[in-house]
This record gives structure tokens, C-alpha cells and sequence, in this order.
């Protein structure tokens, strides 16, 4: 990146537990401004999906973090992205952290990272779990991508409730959204979460993309970075018990089974949302299956 060039910083939502913290970002040569003002205007929200994918990701990005007095340093990937798994400060409830990057100007970001060890994580899918997105569907995707915006959108009716009796059942829980959404959808998703007064929560999503190639195939490729943003989850919060939301549509039943049989003790129970019917068997005969061991799986009705 030359030193003209003015980078743009982006942080999202943080974890830590008693041992470890987690902060990753990314860095960007240019992003296009997002409208301030919310507009049922189809070509309108069309364009401002179109900016949200009009972005050059910035590589070999120097990054530091400053935590507690020390200085620790990240370089970025080749889309942009950074982050940071280092020991938590002894005795530390809230961390407050800041991450900087310098160049012709310094810029920075300041994040507060809380300390937690939940009982349970609570892990869901995004698209057609808890947002109505026809993911199998290529045109109806892209008309409610492209024509809509976060306060338009439709969530899954009984959604608000699912996730209410889980965080009531389980007090002391964390929520975390794994999609294969990119992360150039984290600020929409964010604020349909938002809006929707469905649970804050964490994101882990997909590689960045930039064009418009790569905004008419949103979601897909390999679902494959969910099994390991899971996997990464069991292993950061070892005494935690997982519950795992998704659907049918695409690989989620799979993935979560496979998780299943590697982790039976911390995998509590699967939720799958029955979208496409030509899976209906399929997924009902595995359910009975994992029913079976010590793991429970429910179907949730369209």
C-alpha cells in the first residue's frame, strides 16, 4: 500500500475468555460511503449493496495492537484480513484495547473485549436460519439481496422465539453467528440483528470479496470455514456446551453432524430449519440417528 493512500480500519465484535482473546479486522485501500438516510428505493439499495462490495482489500498491512502495555503486530492476508489470538491479562473482567495502524497518517480503533466463560455457546447460521434469503434459490436471493434493505428484510417467524427460550434455559450464554455471508455484509447483518431485537452476538463470516462478480455469488462456494470457525470455537471455550442452529438448504446438517461425532460431549443438541423438501428425508433419518447417541437433534418447520 503506498503511503498516499489513505487505509480504512475495521474491527469487529471481539471474544476473550480467562486465557485467550480474539480480535481480527481487516484493512482496506478504499471503501465507498454508506447512505445514511434508509430507503425503500429498490435502486437505491441496489447500488448500496453494489458499494458494499466496491472494496480493495489492503495486503502486508502492518497492524498493532496495544493491550494492557504491551504491543503485539499482525500483517494482513491478501483480502485484508488481521487478527489476534494472545493470552488475556491476569485477572482482567474488560479489556480495553486499541488497534492501530500507521501510515502517512495513523489511524486507529478502540474496542472494549469482554472476559467471559459461558456455559453455552449458542452458534447460528444466518442466511435462511434466521434471515429469509432463498440461498438455493439464485434469483430470488439476489432479488432480496439487491432490492431490500436491513429493516425490509424478513427473519423466519418463530425465530425470536427459539432463541428466547435457548438464553432462558441457558443463563449464562454467548451467541455467535457463522455464516457463509461475507464479511462485507457485517454492518447489514449487524443492524438486521438490531432491528429485528434479535440477540447481539458475535460474527464470523466469510472472505471478503470485492466486485461485482463476487456480489452475485454471495453465500456460495465452500461452506467448509464453518466447520473450522466452530471447531476453533470448541477449542477456545473447552468447558462450553455448544448448541448449533441452521437449515437445510445447503451443508449446515452436515457439518453439524460431523461436529457431532467428533466432539459427542460438547455438542448438546442441533436445530435444522426445513427448507428444502427435497432433503426431508434425508435429514429426518438423521435426526433419528443422532437421537440416538447423546447428542439431540430437532426439525424446525418451515
Amino acid at each position: 500500500m503506498s503511503a498516499i493512500e489513505k487505509p480504512i480500519l475495521k474491527v469487529y465484535e471481539p471474544f476473550a475468555n480467562k486465557q485467550l482473546t480474539y480480535i481480527c479486522g481487516h484493512v482496506l485501500r478504499s471503501v465507498a460511503p454508506q447512505r445514511e438516510e434508509i430507503t425503500k428505493n429498490p435502486f437505491k439499495n441496489a447500488l448500496e449493496m453494489y458499494r458494499r462490495y466496491r472494496v480493495k482489500p489492503a495486503k502486508g498491512q502492518q497492524v498493532f495492537l496495544h493491550i494492557d502495555g504491551l504491543q503485539y503486530e499482525a500483517v494482513t492476508s491478501a483480502k485484508g484480513f488481521f487478527k489476534f489470538e494472545i493470552s488475556t491479562p491476569t485477572g482482567a473482567t474488560t479489556i480495553p484495547a486499541n488497534v492501530v495502524v500507521k501510515q502517512a497518517r495513523e489511524i486507529s480503533c478502540k474496542v472494549s473485549v469482554e472476559v467471559s466463560n459461558p456455559d453455552v455457546l449458542i452458534v447460528s447460521d444466518v442466511d435462511d436460519t434466521v434471515l429469509v434469503s432463498h440461498a438455493t434459490n439464485i434469483w430470488k436471493k439476489l432479488y432480496l439481496l439487491l432490492t431490500k434493505n436491513h429493516e425490509s428484510r424478513k427473519t423466519f417467524e418463530g425465530i425470536c422465539d427459539l432463541f428466547g427460550d435457548l438464553t432462558q434455559n441457558a443463563e449464562n450464554s454467548k451467541f455467535f453467528y457463522v455464516s457463509s455471508s461475507e464479511w462485507n455484509l457485517y454492518d447489514f447483518l449487524k443492524d438486521f440483528m438490531s432491528f429485528h431485537e434479535l440477540p447481539g452476538g458475535v460474527f464470523l463470516l466469510q472472505d471478503l470479496k470485492s466486485g461485482l462478480r463476487d456480489l452475485f455469488k454471495s453465500g456460495r462456494g465452500s461452506h467448509r470455514h464453518k466447520y473450522d470457525k466452530i471447531k476453533h470455537l470448541i477449542n477456545f471455550y473447552p468447558e462450553a456446551k455448544f448448541m448449533l442452529i441452521g437449515d437445510s438448504g445447503q451443508h449446515d446438517p452436515f457439518i453439524y453432524r460431523e461436529l457431532a461425532e467428533e466432539f459427542p460431549e460438547r455438542i448438546k443438541h442441533i436445530f435444522i430449519r426445513d427448507v428444502r423438501k427435497s432433503r426431508r428425508e434425508e435429514i429426518r433419518k438423521m435426526s433419528e440417528n443422532i437421537n440416538q447417541t447423546n447428542v439431540g437433534m430437532s426439525i424446525i418447520a418451515k
